[in-house]
């Protein structure tokens, strides 16, 4: 039901054109892919690259399969989106929260109306969302067990982009820093791994 109400509303928002911030970040997008992500892209003292970076990887993929941008980065935002709502039903489980209450949840997230409205636009809003979801069920996941580098990492570099796609994000850091507090607290020492990686992106 999800995935039909968000190719209704795909179908009407894709074929508008763009306009204020998605045309700006469109913009961006070509500057990136002539010139790179650390050339002096418009509105450059303005933006920065995460959004647009992840734009240059829809364009590409569209070059690639002979598809419109427009709906590549609506069945790759969309598609984010589903994946992080169901890494929060696992995660929920996994932490013995029980089946109907995890599935509630995952419906809420799933089937929010804005969650299945953004991806149709080249805005900020429908990444941010699905990488904000990645990191609660990351965080619920981290509660109660030990988990591998390789999760503190891939935590880290989340919530790190997560800032350089939208800076209003940054309240997730301080969040992120806590799940990280208690994995140390924990004597997984592993877990400032996902500190240090925030700083990748």
């Amino acid at each position: 039901m999800a995935v039909l109400l968000a190719v209704l509303y795909g179908w009407h928002t894709v074929p508008l054109p763009l306009v204020y911030d998605a045309e700006g970040y469109r913009k961006i997008t070509q500057d990136i892919l002539k010139d790179g992500v650390f050339s002096k892209f418009y509105l450059s003292e303005l933006r920065t690259y995460g959004y647009p970076a992840f734009l240059s990887g829809v364009v590409r993929v569209a070059e690639a399969v002979g598809w419109s941008e427009r709906w590549v980065g609506f069945g790759l935002q969309l598609g984010l989106h589903l994946g992080a709502a169901g890494s929060l039903w696992v995660a929920l489980r996994r932490a013995g929260v029980r089946s109907w209450a995890a599935t509630a949840g995952y419906a809420g997230v799933v089937a929010h109306p804005f969650a299945l409205l953004y991806p149709g636009y080249f805005l900020t809003e429908s990444l941010s969302l699905s990488m904000g979801t990645f990191l609660l069920a990351g965080g619920i996941a981290a509660w109660g067990r030990r988990l591998p580098g390789w999760f503190w990492v891939m935590g880290g570099v989340v919530c790190g982009a997560m800032a350089m796609v939208r800076p209003a994000n940054l309240f997730m850091v301080p969040m992120w820093a806590v799940v990280v507090g208690l994995g140390l607290w924990r004597r997984q020492w592993v877990a400032g791994l996902g500190l240090i990686c925030i700083l990748i992106p």
